[in-house]
């Protein structure tokens, strides 16, 4: 292993046991200790229940090709953990990652979470490389997410739905209040479609902090869409902004609205910031912002010899009815296989009866974390009409069944928790590189080495 793999495997295993700890005493004690590096940039805070990761990657791409020097920090990661950390659309290198995980450790930086120890890593990078804004997404939540305690007078909240009742509660109102933490005094708060309880909250907390609230739908929207499974083309809207032929190069009919509140935080920032630019300046870097943006395993087509994969991180309910709307315009046309892996934490009922197509063949698999629900739990728990399902424990050993029963036009969808697109979306990139290496793919999934040949 090298350096950098040990240090990785290091704060895996160091911060395993502290599990998820929602509120700020512990990042704020931590930040304090490294000279609060938060402090020496704005951030616009990304937070809701789905698309955050792709706002904040759109959002990202259109203020780099703006001339906006901007941070970007997200999660989980797919492959490498540096993915959570870029500067002008570039991961943090190795070298870089592994001096500040020293500076941490020598300011005695322990008693966090593994995202709070990432989280200040990340500012403390930001800091270093002058960003002029960094756009945060929310881990969990809001109100007690490690992100909230970063200079902020922007946020996002891409839209409301029922997870982690665990931790946010149990009802659409318990959770848009933790989400509305993210709201500040006198800040813009631009948010997506939301259910009528859920707008009351966020309502509620921008009238009580004096925020100026932009609601899509009302306050800007997108017309003339166009959508396939490679891209999407549209206008942007507001009352003071008309931008046409946005093309997305990200798959999804949802896109497009993720794209359309991306563009309305860039142009608060412009404005908030007194950024003066020429109208054709803006409509450029909104342009190529976006379509420069690579977000991968969200609704990713990729062709494997004579075999159409689709791979998507629909890790919950409200996710999930994208690529299952997708999956009954495609069943009539020719098979589909779904290998569908979900976490334990998750509204499994409701998103196992977004399953039940008839025609599906669905292997039930377990994702590559401790969390995963059991495959023979989950085709227990289903109940479908006219619907094919096994439990191939293994996922890799479940791509393997799914494409040798495939046909020349059978279509083979990847899809649920992160943790289970990212280990077989690598290994579709390395087949399709021609490594086969499994062992070498594997080899951090150590209570998976069943699979290794």
């Amino acid at each position: 292993m090298t350096k950098y793999e040990k240090t990785v495997a290091m704060l895996e295993k160091k911060f395993s046991g502290n599990g998820i700890k929602l509120g700020l005493e512990r990042i704020l004690r931590a930040a304090e200790r490294v000279g609060n590096p938060q402090s020496f940039f704005k951030s616009i805070i990304v937070a809701g229940t789905n698309g955050k990761g792709s706002v904040s990657a759109m959002l990202s791409s259109i203020m780099n090709n703006a001339g906006v020097k901007s941070g970007l920090y997200t999660s989980p990661h797919l492959f490498d953990i540096r993915e959570r950390i870029r500067v002008e659309g570039k991961k943090i290198d190795k070298k870089r990652f592994l001096q500040i995980v020293n500076i941490l450790e020598n300011a005695g930086i322990s008693d966090v979470t593994y995202f709070e120890f990432l989280t200040l890593l990340s500012f403390l990078f930001f800091k270093e490389r002058e960003v002029e804004s960094a756009v945060l997404e929310v881990g969990l939540g809001g109100r007690f997410d490690a992100v909230n305690i970063a200079e902020s007078n922007i946020c996002i909240i891409t839209g409301i739905a029922v997870d982690h009742i665990q931790y946010l509660g149990n009802t659409i109102e318990k959770i848009a209040f933790e989400k509305a933490g993210v709201i500040r005094n006198r800040g813009i708060v631009i948010s997506g479609k939301l259910s009528k309880k859920a707008y009351e909250v966020i309502e509620k907390e921008c009238k009580k902090k004096s925020a100026k609230l932009l609601l899509w739908g009302r306050d800007f929207k997108i017309d003339s869409l166009v959508s396939n499974l490679r891209s999407s083309v549209f206008d942007y809207m507001s009352e003071d902004f008309i931008c046409k032929n946005i093309k997305v190069p990200l798959a999804g009919e949802f896109q497009p609205y993720n794209a359309s509140l991306a563009i309305t935080a860039f142009l608060e920032f412009l404005r908030l910031n007194k950024k003066k630019k020429k109208g054709i300046e803006i409509e450029s870097a909104i342009q190529k912002g976006l379509y420069s943006t690579k977000w991968r395993g969200r609704m990713e087509r990729i062709k494997l010899k004579d075999i159409e994969i689709l791979f998507d991180c629909a890790h919950n309910s409200n996710a999930l009815k994208y690529i299952t709307s997708y999956i009954s315009k495609e069943i009539d046309k020719r098979e589909v296989i779904l290998i569908f892996g979900v976490l334990s934490d998750k509204d499994i009922p409701k998103m196992l009866s977004l399953l039940n197509i008839r025609g599906l063949k669905i292997i039930f698999t377990t994702p590559c974390n401790e969390r995963a629900f059991s495959p023979y739990e989950l085709k227990k728990v289903f109940d479908g009409d006219g619907v094919s399902t096994s439990v191939i424990a293994n996922p890799f050993d479940a791509f393997k069944e799914a494409s040798k029963k495939s046909a020349s036009e059978t279509l083979v969808c990847i899809a649920g928790s992160i943790y289970l697109v990212a280990p077989l979306l690598q290994f579709v990139d390395r087949l399709k590189k021609n490594d086969k290496s499994r062992k070498k793919l594997v080899k951090n999934f150590d209570f998976m080495n069943e699979c290794v040949e």
